[in-house]
């Protein structure tokens, strides 16, 4: 045997031996260049006729010519993994297995090779082994090239083992969890596949990314399905964003990003913007709003879900002794409804903090979700207003 064959020359061999491919030998006992001088086939040309047979092949052209090119170029280039799985596929389906693996091991970067055996193993329920070439073969792939091989797992997440494994080969975070995760939840005819797979991977070491739960939250909002989704994230929020969940996220503005579309949404118009910052005159931070005094426009918001009852809006407030009134204003409204179920302006505070508070009802019917929206309300001035909110919170005013 000649000095200085790799193991993966010998894997190789071992794989063409499994199939009863007299190449295997050659393999042994001559060292790759040898091979390429003594059947006068350069590199360059072995891979031209290489290309040119894949094209055939996929044409469904002369498969016995096409085994015998492949026969060709691995006299020449033993260690060509591209012909090894192009004459695999020559094969009968059952004898093709060896021969597939040893030219995935060969060179890590053969797609032939590890598509058919994602799908293979898929097929016969080998789902960790079937993940593995999937994982090799997308970390190669194009964004848009994942999304086909996304597809073709996720008909399978309804098998226990199938889903254990997925779960499993997510946790290692590879590039390619967020374009699976992504399919899933958008592709999925419902959503139990999706939050399973969330919770699941909450318990490992890498669990849902705020981007990976967002996109989940999202859909259930999309379909109006809001008290879903507000169980899904209290279920799979972080921890530390847990600890803090009330009927109002953030309402001391301290800046923690709960995971969209929950949590405050700042508006950064020209004509006016809403900003968390150190508090004037207070402590910890608040949120700032300003506007030009002549456009109308929401400036900041909050998407709650509140079931039906008697509910408190309370905080603080600090405005400027110039503050027109009834200028802005907290209204809370339910989703999709035109008229508010509260209103309640900015009064004049002569720049220092004051309490307000006003109750609210939400109705038993027509109000699944409702939106918390500061509003600019200009009367006609042109000076532009500021004003400052703290300490914000929604509290159950019945004893419901």
């Amino acid at each position: 045997m000649a000095s200085g064959l790799s193991p993966r020359a010998i894997g190789l061999a071992a794989g063409l031996g499994a199939v009863g491919l007299g190449l295997a030998g050659l393999i042994l006992v001559r060292a790759p260049a040898q091979h390429a001088a003594a059947a006068g086939l350069s590199d360059s040309v072995a891979l031209s006729q290489l290309s040119a047979q894949r094209q055939a092949l996929a044409r469904g052209e002369r498969p016995a010519a096409i085994a015998a090119s492949a026969r060709d170029i691995l006299n020449a280039a033993p260690l060509e993994a591209g012909a090894a799985s192009l004459l695999a596929l020559s094969l009968p389906q059952d004898r093709r297995g060896p021969l597939m693996e040893a030219a995935a091991s060969l060179s890590h970067r053969d797609d032939r090779a590890d598509r058919w055996l994602f799908e293979d193993g898929m097929a016969r329920g080998e789902y960790a082994q079937a993940l593995r070439h999937a994982d090799a073969l997308m970390r190669r792939q194009s964004p848009d090239e994942r999304v086909e091989v996304s597809r073709r797992i996720l008909p399978y997440m309804g098998r226990p083992a199938a889903f254990a494994a997925t779960v499993d080969r997510l946790a290692t975070s590879p590039s390619w969890r967020g374009s699976f995760l992504t399919q899933m939840i958008a592709l999925g005819e419902d959503t139990d596949d999706s939050f399973r797979m969330l919770k699941a991977l909450r318990a490992t070491a890498a669990p849902p990314t705020p981007s990976e739960l967002a996109q989940f939250l999202r859909r259930l909002v999309a379909e109006r399905r809001f008290a879903e989704a507000h169980r899904a994230w209290v279920a799979l929020a972080p921890a530390q964003e847990r600890a803090g969940l009330a009927l109002l996220a953030d309402g001391e503005f301290d800046g923690g990003k709960p995971t969209p579309p929950f949590g405050w949404n700042l508006d950064s118009a020209t004509a006016g913007y809403g900003e968390m910052v150190p508090s004037e005159g207070g402590s910890g931070k608040a949120l700032r709003v300003s506007h030009d005094g002549r456009s109308r426009q929401w400036l900041v918001r909050q998407l709650v879900v509140l079931p039906p009852g008697v509910y408190s809006l309370k905080g603080q407030v600090r405005t400027p002794s110039e503050l027109s009134a009834d200028s802005m204003g907290w209204t809370v409204i339910c989703e999709g409804a035109a008229e508010p179920l509260l209103l309640v302006p900015a009064p004049t505070t002569g720049g220092g903090w004051k309490d307000f508070s006003a109750t609210f009802t939400v109705p038993a019917e027509g109000c699944a979700a409702q939106s918390l929206v500061l509003n600019s309300r200009p009367r006609g001035g042109t000076t532009p207003v500021e004003v400052w909110y703290d300490a914000l919170v929604i509290e159950r005013a019945d004893a419901g």
